[in-house]
């Protein structure tokens, strides 16, 4: 999984900066290639071409040579081709509706998405530029960013002594494009399924995706979550008075969500004040893994609002894609000082000393 994310990103750009707890060289290590040379095959082609289905495959000689791939996994090859340009085809219409989508409704763009490139290589504010018959549009084609200034964040396997012993509910992926220093996109993925939640085509994997970039957050293969959706609806109108009561409800309900190991101490002295001031119920749900606590403040179902660990123990590539989406939906996250997370970090300063405090509401936080 590693491998293949990190193959796409370079297919985009050789200089986009890419912080994972790994190396480079060990992010591009892998021991079979079938699944990495069907997704560099599908990169190099454009899929929706009749060239697609003629292109070549993109390997190198020096590929070839350091091929490890079995006997096995060769019969899995086509199988794994025909998976895995499902998959970039229905990624590619699906976030190409998503961002247009996303244009469309927006009055004011975020200062973030804002200063690019124009086609003669000047710097300039797309706030200001007229593109496609007059109407103000971010296009992927028309918008270029300087690769110097992304930063990708990933985690390929986040929850890994849960992975080790068997909990595969508790299992994420985690990817986060930066820009700026700014969280703007943030992918979760539950490659073993997440219960009651859509699977990507066949594969069995679960995914939400969004951020600033795409003004909301949604479920791959599926909808707007219910959360970003409600937000959209609260920027065009006022809520009624019924809407007022039930939010003044639900804000009693609120829960914490932390690990059951870090269940004493100053974490739950935080919660039991929180409950004192009636901000939260005193029992927390007990979750293992920093990328399914983040999934249960977007899409859980049982009110889930606060992830509290304000020490170190987590690392930029554990929570910048929760900062992504959380930051769409009307939450936030920072340090236990309240401070915005600083991403610019070296891998091997990339431990979060001063903890995390996320939240699906602003308020709250």
């Amino acid at each position: 999984a590693q491998r293949i994310i990190v193959a796409a990103l370079r297919h985009v750009s050789p200089d986009v900066r890419i912080v994972g707890e790994e190396s480079r060289t060990e992010m591009e290590r892998s021991n079979s290639k079938t699944f990495e040379e069907a997704a560099r095959r599908f990169l190099e082609m454009d899929i929706n071409s009749d060239a697609a289905a003629t292109g070549g495959t993109g390997r190198s000689d020096d590929d070839a040579s350091e091929d490890n791939t079995n006997e096995e996994d060769d019969k899995s090859q086509p199988d794994a081709e025909h998976e895995i340009a499902g998959i970039f085809q229905m990624v590619r219409e699906e976030i190409n509706t998503r961002y247009r989508e996303a244009i469309g409704r927006r009055i004011d763009m975020p200062d973030i998405l804002c200063a690019g490139i124009d086609s003669t290589g000047n710097s300039c504010d797309y706030r200001s530029n007229e593109f496609k018959g007059g109407s103000s549009v971010l296009s992927p084609i028309d918008r270029v960013v300087d690769s110097s200034r992304v930063s990708v964040l990933i985690d390929p396997l986040d929850g890994t002594s849960c992975y080790a012993s068997g909990k595969h509910e508790y299992v994420t992926t985690l990817v986060a494009i930066v820009l700026d220093n700014t969280p703007i996109f943030g992918v979760i993925c539950k490659p073993f399924g997440h219960e009651g939640g859509p699977c990507i085509l066949n594969s069995g994997c679960f995914a939400v995706y969004g951020g600033v970039l795409l003004d909301g957050v949604y479920v791959a293969g599926g909808d707007e979550i219910e959360r970003s959706r409600l937000r959209q609806q609260q920027s065009m109108s006022a809520p009624t008075n019924a809407e007022l009561v039930e939010v003044s409800k639900s804000k009693k309900r609120r829960r914490a969500i932390i690990s059951k190991s870090r269940a004493g101490g100053v974490v739950g002295k935080c919660i039991q004040a929180l409950a004192d001031e009636e901000l939260l119920q005193g029992v927390p749900a007990f979750i293992s893994g920093a990328g399914v606590k983040a999934l249960h403040l977007l899409v859980g179902s049982s009110d889930e609002s606060l992830w509290f660990f304000p020490k170190a123990g987590t690392s930029l590539w554990d929570v910048a894609a929760a900062d992504a989406l959380l930051r769409v939906v009307g939450g936030r996250l920072s340090d236990k000082y309240g401070k915005d997370i600083n991403y610019d970090r070296s891998r091997q300063d990339a431990e979060n000393s001063d903890g995390v405090v996320a939240c699906n509401d602003a308020e709250l936080h």
